[in-house]
């Protein structure tokens, strides 16, 4: 599973290590949708999508949709690829 580390302290002894889950893609009703994350970029065959900056997205075009995350602690991760056909 994809996750990033971080590693807080004030003081030598106080340390703690917090984990980002990668995030994961639904689809249902013609919307994207992932997580609560404090940030999203959604990404269509790699390429950031503009208006792509919320917990959802209702895709228009077939291709390969990603969504990078970063959390309250400024720990990111991206979802694996939700390959999707968009059908007239």
């Amino acid at each position: 599973m994809g996750s990033a580390t971080v590693v807080v302290s004030g003081l030598a002894a106080d340390t703690t290590t917090h984990k980002v889950n990668r995030p994961r893609i639904n689809y249902a009703q013609g919307v994207l949708s992932t997580g609560a994350y404090s940030s999203y970029e959604w990404l269509l065959n790699g390429e950031p999508l503009q208006d792509g900056n919320d917990s959802t997205f209702i895709p228009a075009a077939t291709g390969s949709y990603r969504v990078a995350v970063t959390d309250r602690f400024g720990c990111s991760d991206t979802s694996l690829a939700y390959p999707l056909t968009i059908t007239a």
